[in-house]
């Protein structure tokens, strides 16, 4: 946001985190999803091309990527030269509502 420099989130009453603007912006991370034919060999290429370990693989062959969001093409033409196919690429950012989700789910399974 750019008015609020501090956030507290409350479930049921009760203040369950409070953060700066800044520490949200860095637990918000941005990704690059891509959705591919070959997600292990996608992620081989990755780590080993672009030296990149920060990554999820989700199902139905789809990888958050959470670097390169400022340029995903670095991403996508990696993949592509080597023989990845690329079925979608898109920039995902997560917004308030999506960390607080996050949160009660983590606090509903502690």
């Amino acid at each position: 946001s750019m008015i609020a420099t501090n956030y507290a989130f409350i479930d049921q009453g009760r203040i369950i985190e409070k953060i700066s603007d800044d520490d949200l912006k860095n637990k918000c991370n941005d990704c690059v999803q891509i959705v591919v034919d070959d997600p292990r060999k996608a992620t081989f290429l990755l780590e080993e091309k672009l030296q990149c370990k920060e990554y999820m693989v989700l199902p139905d062959n789809t990888i958050n990527v959470y670097k390169f969001t400022e340029d995903p093409c670095v991403v996508n033409n990696m993949l592509i030269l080597n023989g990845v196919s690329l079925k979608s690429s898109n920039i995902l950012s997560a917004n308030l509502e999506e960390y607080f989700m996050k949160l009660i789910g983590e606090k509903d399974n502690a």
